[in-house]
């Protein structure tokens, strides 16, 4: 049901200058319209930058901390609905952030995930996001979100532009395995 609930996922591409989180912060809270979900990857967050930028988003924010100039990943929460956390997990390098959630008791799992470069890293972070989804009940009365940045191309010719970009084979069959 979702009770016209608004979604955006963006890789922010760091969010450490005030000027520009400030000015994303506010561009969200217009287009969620008070009453969304946001996933953010790649915020350079850390557990300092926390209680200032709960204060600039004016909602609830949860973290997976990444470095300060690499990874790390958010959900934001804007609204006026009953929202209660259940449960939360997160991996330890900032990639992958699972929230069990009650909004006007409906149930939602809200997974974002900033998936790794090479394709080794992109193998162990998708095992990762397995790791921690199989310790979280998923059956059909609870609604999932997956979004974020999955970093997978999956036709060279529609989806990259100049480089040297290749299809790694090894990350399909682990991504459709999960």
């Amino acid at each position: 049901m979702m009770h016209n609930l608004n979604f955006i996922t963006h890789n922010a591409n760091g969010l450490k200058s005030t000027q520009k989180r400030i000015k994303m912060f506010e561009y969200y809270r217009d287009k969620l319209s008070n009453n969304g979900i946001l996933f953010l990857q790649e915020t350079h967050s850390c557990k300092d930058t926390f209680d200032k930028w709960r204060d600039e988003f004016r909602g609830e924010i949860f973290f997976s901390h990444g470095a300060t100039n690499s990874c790390g990943v958010m959900i934001g929460y804007l609204g006026s609905k009953k929202f209660t956390v259940n449960k939360i997990n997160q991996d330890s390098n900032g990639r992958i952030l699972i929230i069990e959630v009650n909004i006007d008791d409906e149930l939602l799992v809200l997974i974002n995930f900033y998936n790794s470069n090479t394709e080794t890293e992109q193998i162990k972070t998708l095992n990762d996001l397995e790791f921690l989804l199989s310790e979280f009940s998923l059956d059909s009365s609870k609604q999932v979100i997956f979004a974020g940045d999955f970093n997978l191309i999956f036709d060279i010719n529609l989806e990259t532009s100049g480089g040297n970009p290749s299809l790694k084979k090894n990350q399909f069959q682990n991504f459709y395995k999960s």
